[in-house]
């Protein structure tokens, strides 16, 4: 598959409002295609797309990248990763 680069939605807090570890939050599977386009099963993903991934897919996150390109991915780095499109389940908007 190719790799594309999505902004992941933060990982949720607990609905009461508490604090949680960073061991213990965890993300909804909901992201925004960053870069990169096409799916081997013929998905049309585009660069914008609203996306449902496999939350347990290996994801190569972009530390380090933030670096070297200061204000080309703003917000948390954290929340940036590239996943290999076979991982995107449906396109939502």
């Amino acid at each position: 598959g190719r790799w594309v680069l999505i902004k992941r939605d933060p990982p949720h807090q607990t609905e009461f409002g508490l604090e949680l570890p960073d061991s213990q939050k965890y993300r909804s599977g909901k992201a925004t295609v960053v870069s990169g386009t096409g799916h081997p099963d013929g998905l049309e993903i585009s660069v914008g797309d609203r996306i449902v991934y496999n939350v347990h897919a290996a994801a190569t996150t972009i530390e380090g990248l933030e670096s070297r390109y200061p204000g080309l991915y703003p917000g948390d780095p954290n929340d940036y990763c590239f996943i290999d499109s076979r991982e995107i389940l449906m396109v939502t908007e």
